[in-house]
């Protein structure tokens, strides 16, 4: 099992986010590389329309898949 290059999981995150509704694009999307380590993050903003008070929320995401096998 491979790695996948990181366009190919750029894509792949971005898709599974915007099935589950959260508004990103793959440039939005930074994969990092320690050793075996592998990481994804992303920062997205929703804008909400509340009646006399508009406002966006901004999200910062990421997480880090730690190699046990190092």
């Amino acid at each position: 099992n491979f790695p996948k290059p990181d366009d190919e999981t750029r894509m792949a995150v971005a898709q599974k986010a915007q099935d589950c509704n959260v508004p990103i694009a793959p440039e939005q999307v930074t994969v990092t590389h320690d050793r075996a380590d592998l990481g994804i993050s992303f920062a997205y903003t929703v804008h909400i329309d509340m009646p006399g008070y508009p406002f966006d929320l901004h999200f910062n995401d990421s997480t880090t898949n730690h190699n046990v096998m190092k």
